[in-house]
This record gives structure tokens, C-alpha cells and sequence, in this order.
């Protein structure tokens, strides 16, 4: 069986509690998933920034720090692939017409 990340319903928790969660909801061997770029972090299948999700799930009256599982959020992705993307049309290779005698080097171009 593969051991999968405790993400917690913050929403759920915050209601049952008053707003208010205890040490002990945070203890329990909690995982979450960290954008390696943008630091944010994965709270019920939403990417929050790191001090909403520290605030929400009180991580600071915990024992223990959360683990932090290396991910890439949305946002950050389509950045990244846009990024390529015009980096790929930019950096379209140019044929090397330097060894050509200079009439084939003028046809080339």
C-alpha cells in the first residue's frame, strides 16, 4: 500500500473547532505538498500561500514541523511552459552556412 500525504480539510476542522484547531490535528504525521517555486502550499486541492496554510493549520503549536512533499502548483507550471515555449521558438536553430562557398551561403539565406 503506498503511503499517501495528509492533506487536512482545513475547512471541516475549522468549523468542528470554532475557527481554532489543536496541536494534536497537527501532529499526526503531517505531510503537505510545497510549490519548489512559488513556496505555496497545497490545502483540500488549493494552492494557498505558505502563512495562510501556517494560520490554518496552526502549524506553530505543533511538536514537530510539517513534512514538506516537493511539488510545482498550477500557476507556476503554466509559467514555466510558457516560458519554454517562446524560449523554443527563440532559440530555433540556425543552419551553420559558414563552411558553404559564398554563393550556396548566399542561397541559404
Amino acid at each position: 500500500m503506498h503511503d499517501q500525504p495528509r492533506i487536512l480539510n482545513v475547512a471541516a476542522a475549522t468549523a468542528t473547532t470554532g475557527g481554532t484547531r489543536s496541536a494534536a490535528d497537527v501532529d499526526a504525521a503531517l505531510r503537505l505538498h510545497s510549490c519548489v517555486r512559488c513556496e505555496g502550499v497545497r490545502l483540500d486541492g488549493h494552492w494557498v500561500s505558505a502563512i495562510e496554510a501556517i494560520r490554518a493549520l496552526r502549524t506553530f503549536e505543533a511538536a514537530s514541523a510539517p513534512a514538506l512533499i516537493d511539488a510545482i502548483c498550477p500557476t507556476c507550471l503554466d509559467r514555466r511552459e510558457r516560458r519554454r515555449a517562446g524560449q523554443r521558438r527563440s532559440a530555433a536553430p540556425q543552419p551553420d552556412t559558414s563552411a558553404l562557398p559564398a554563393p550556396a551561403r548566399a542561397m541559404a539565406a
